[in-house]
């Protein structure tokens, strides 16, 4: 198995589940951990370390008749203090269960319902459990629902990398080649990384009409219609639009006048039907009866014995 293929099996949550048991009421061993701190300790906790949209130094320091620097020595001060709590008593075995059970990746709601103490409010904070671990343990990141080693960010850019080196030689991964049966982080995970999936592939680089095209083909296996591939697309194009780009691409070969393969299938190619009569000829030896041209003609590829422009036309009445 090469190092990208283990690096996204490595991201997959049931791997990552440690057989460990929730300890019991998280948030009172949180707020007792907290029973000492002052007014202004408390007042940075909440509006600074713990908020999504925290308060500026310069305000808190208003508020308290402090600068804004006092300020900031007491959220350093206080950060240092929640940091050593939780590397000892219950706090301790709070963050090692959170920490085991992301790994790597995980979803929040994975974390919270393997050990729903986690999701517990801490009264004196207004927050959850897993907010406040978040908070005061640098080796994960919660964000967005997920949970994971370093950043979330951190993690979007593995899996990128692990993605666009198993599918260096081609714009496209089949989400079967990862070998992982079950992928438990699955599409939520792949779509909030930025990736397109279409057709059981994950889709690499700009993800153009030319690319989703290839890889509708290849899901395929056997040539389909212009319109049968915008179909499968799911962009707002017109079919004209993905002709032409179809017809500009190496990727693809026109086998028939609307039909499309891929090139790598090595099919005849469909160059018109003055060029097609001309082929057949050419691999006649140069002569052939009409019936026996428009049999072949009309054998290989869509075309009408009209069409081929060797059938008489009706007499009008």
């Amino acid at each position: 198995m090469s190092a990208a293929r283990a690096r996204i099996i490595a991201l997959s949550a049931s791997a990552l589940l440690p057989d460990v048991g929730a300890i019991g009421a998280a948030a009172s061993a949180i707020e007792e951990s907290l029973a000492g701190l002052g007014e202004r300790e408390m007042a940075v906790l909440r509006e600074r370390v713990m908020a999504d949209d925290p308060v500026s130094l310069d305000e808190l320091g208003l508020r308290f008749g402090v600068t804004r620097e006092r300020i900031r020595q007491v959220e350093s001060k206080l950060m240092g203090r929640l940091t050593g709590l939780a590397q000892q008593g219950d706090l301790h075995s709070l963050v090692t269960i959170a920490s085991g059970t992301i790994g790597d990746l995980v979803r929040l709601r994975t974390l919270v319902q393997r050990h729903p103490t986690l999701g517990q409010t801490v009264p004196s904070i207004g927050q959850p459990v897993w907010r406040f671990l978040d908070r005061i343990d640098p080796a994960y990141e919660i964000k967005d629902g997920w949970c994971a080693l370093g950043t979330v960010a951190g993690a979007v850019a593995r899996t990128k990398r692990a993605f666009a080196e198993i599918g260096r030689d081609r714009g496209f991964v089949e989400l079967a080649a990862v070998d992982d049966p079950d992928l438990e982080l699955g599409l939520d995970w792949l779509e909030y990384c930025g990736l397109t999936v279409l057709r059981g592939c994950v889709l690499l680089g700009r993800a153009g009409m030319p690319d989703r095209a290839e890889v509708v083909l290849h899901a395929q296996q056997e040539p389909l219609s212009s319109e049968a591939i915008l179909a499968e697309l799911g962009v707002d194009r017109s079919v004209r639009s993905l002709r032409n780009q179809l017809s500009e691409d190496p990727r693809f070969a026109r086998v028939d006048r609307d039909d499309w393969a891929l090139a790598s299938w090595g099919l005849t190619g469909y160059l018109g039907i003055r060029a097609m009569i001309g082929r057949s000829l050419s691999a006649a030896g140069g002569e052939m009866t009409v019936d026996a041209l428009i049999d072949d003609l009309t054998s290989r590829f869509n075309v009408s014995p009209e069409a081929s422009s060797l059938t008489p036309p009706r007499s009008r009445t």
